[in-house]
């Protein structure tokens, strides 16, 4: 498989989604599953960041993405891919991202290849959080926490007590339904995908 080192933090923020938007200064005609591996650096630009939660990630391989275009930046991509637009940067847009289990990578400059063995996707699961009220489709417990802070815009470290674990009774497809049911809550229909996990449904009943 194709692969790409990204710098930390902005490979992990690939990985959970955030940053559907990686910028080179060069462009490829390769479109299709491309291997998102950490370099064992972490962009200067990023000191706001606490640098201890991403080192367990340095040189290791996190995700797996479908590049689906490669343009010239514009402004309005500097959100997508959380960093300012500069001469002559190319967008490489992101879709579909699956984490796979961390492996060690070594990075090399541009794309190269990575043997398709050494690829475990990891599953998905549902995660209920301690109210049994808010539901998540993730990876693991503290991606489900992830996801549920960006839904709501808010710190994870604003809320200690949130916690989530696996709630077992539904199916991912059963999930992905119009309606559902979960002992007396009606969860809301609506399915809001972030980047192949998502938010399935919550605490308002109906």
């Amino acid at each position: 498989m194709k692969a790409l080192s990204v710098q930390l933090p902005y490979a992990s923020w690939i990985a959970d989604g955030s940053k559907p938007i990686e910028t080179r200064t060069w462009a490829t005609h390769y479109r299709g599953d491309i291997l998102i591996c950490a370099g064992k650096r972490i962009h200067p630009l990023t000191d706001s960041i606490d640098r201890d939660d991403y080192k367990p990630s340095r040189g290791k391989a996190l995700c797996v993405a479908n590049l689906v275009n490669v343009r010239p930046m514009v402004l309005g991509d500097q959100h997508a891919a959380k960093c300012r637009i500069y001469d002559g940067a190319f967008s490489w847009e992101l879709e579909d991202v699956r984490r796979v289990d961390p492996f060690d990578v070594k990075g090399q400059l541009s794309l190269f290849n990575v043997d398709l063995w050494l690829i475990r996707y990891q599953t998905l699961k549902m995660y209920v959080d301690n109210r049994d009220c808010d539901f998540v489709i993730a990876s693991n417990p503290d991606e489900a926490k992830l996801i549920w802070c960006m839904h709501y815009n808010c710190d994870p470290g604003l809320h200690p007590e949130k916690g989530f674990h696996e709630y077992t009774e539904l199916n991912f497809e059963f999930a992905k339904s119009s309606t559902c049911l979960a002992g007396s809550v009606k969860m809301v229909s609506e399915w809001i995908a972030i980047r192949g996990r998502g938010w399935f449904a919550s605490s308002q009943a109906v």
